[in-house]
């Protein structure tokens, strides 16, 4: 199985901003498919159950999927009102939490979510390998209802990827 490198997702999102500003199923579908992971699947919600590795947590069934997925496109106008970090971070929070597709949602989220951030004029956001834990234990949190942690710890990766780009910066006006 090939995925798309990181730069590659940046040319994806640089053409993306590019284009329209509505979030809907079809840029959705886009992004998703962008990743190729089954072909036969790509893009498409998924029609199977699923289980999410490492967490107790079931997502929707695939019957209940269109119905989720509809109310998450009729909640983005009202999410959009937030300040741009936290609306980021609840797209991505309820795409993961709807997992509409067979594979590929935490990748498609990530990718959503910066996407919107960098329509905002925020720099793109990784969550590091090292916090791959902090980020299961938020979205599990959120599971429970919670989902502060969640966006608490999505705005402390933006929060340090700008730091990185800034220190970047820094450095070259130094050369």
């Amino acid at each position: 199985m090939e995925y798309p490198s990181r730069l590659a997702d940046i040319d994806v999102l640089q053409e993306k901003i590019k284009g329209h500003r509505s979030l809907g199923a079809e840029e959705l579908r886009q992004l998703k498919e962008y990743y190729r992971i089954d072909s036969e699947q790509a893009g498409r919600y998924r029609n199977r159950n699923v289980i999410i590795t490492g967490t107790d947590y079931l997502p929707p069934t695939p019957a209940e999927i269109p119905g989720y997925m509809a109310a998450f496109f009729a909640d983005v106008p009202a999410l959009r009102q937030q300040h741009p970090v936290v609306y980021a971070a609840l797209l991505h929070l309820k795409l993961v939490t709807i997992h509409p597709f067979v594979d590929g949602n935490g990748r498609t989220a990530r990718l959503l979510m910066n996407l919107v951030l960098l329509r905002s004029g925020y720099p793109i956001t990784i969550i590091p390998p090292a916090l791959r834990g902090d980020y299961t234990a938020a979205l599990r949190e959120s599971n429970r209802g919670h989902d502060e942690l969640f966006v608490n710890f999505m705005t402390c990766c933006v929060w340090e990827s700008q730091r990185e780009y800034l220190r970047l910066l820094t450095g070259l006006d130094r050369k």
